[in-house]
């Protein structure tokens, strides 16, 4: 055997999955100071603020009930093609 092709040997230490708590405590911890400082240095008070995530969670319902119409409408619209060509297949089929 040569010695490139040799596996180095164990050495007992686990070297996966390490640091994955350190990892999700430093993210913890920035997701708080990130917040701490949006709200310290947010442009409106208090009230405004809520009054602008009202506004916009609003605004999101609205255009998610549009895009959902929307979809409804197409899935109807290509259900009906669909079948059309269906027919016509059939009808050619027979002929």
């Amino acid at each position: 055997m040569s010695e490139e092709s040799r596996e180095p040997a164990p050495t007992g230490k686990r070297t996966t999955g390490q640091g994955h708590g350190k990892l999700l405590l430093a993210g913890l911890v920035g997701s708080v100071v990130g917040a701490v400082g949006a709200l310290l240095l947010a442009p409106w008070r208090g009230t405004e603020t809520r009054q602008k995530v009202k506004e916009g969670a609003a605004k999101l319902k609205e255009s998610a009930l549009k895009a959902k119409d929307s979809a409804a409408k197409a899935g109807a619209t290509a259900k009906e093609r669909a079948q059309s060509v269906l027919q016509r297949a059939k009808r050619e089929e027979e002929d």
